[in-house]
């Protein structure tokens, strides 16, 4: 996961051919910090889409936040070709995660990760 740090870099992840998950966050909330950690998480499983992280608590950032329509955190933002495709505000499971990617770009394989736990059987 590559942390953004300028304006520049941000619009050249968003604007790359790859498809780029940008994910607002502050360090200081723990709710930012466990999603992004869901996402280093997910980055694994999906190869096809550069994750990026931008502290939203440097004030180089606050216009940015405004144009993207940043108004919690964390809130991960999905583009394709400059173009904001999915957007997604607040800390969400590892589950649910990992059913957001894998409904939005479809590699991942459903009982690797969303499969219930078998349960125990018992014996009479």
């Amino acid at each position: 996961m590559t942390e953004i740090k300028t304006e520049i870099e941000l619009r050249q992840a968003i604007s790359g051919e790859k498809t780029a998950a940008i994910c607002f966050h502050s360090p200081r909330s723990a709710y930012s910090r466990r999603m992004v950690a869901r996402l280093a998480t997910a980055e694994r499983d999906f190869s096809n889409v550069d994750f990026h992280v931008v502290d939203a608590d440097r004030e180089a950032f606050l216009p940015l936040l405004l144009e993207f329509g940043v108004v919690g955190l964390p809130t991960l933002i999905i583009f394709r070709s400059g173009v904001r495709v999915k957007f997604l505000v607040g800390e969400h499971g590892e589950k649910a995660v990992a059913k957001h990617f894998g409904n939005w770009f479809g590699n991942v394989q459903p009982g690797q990760v969303l499969k219930k736990p078998a349960r125990a059987v018992r014996k009479k």
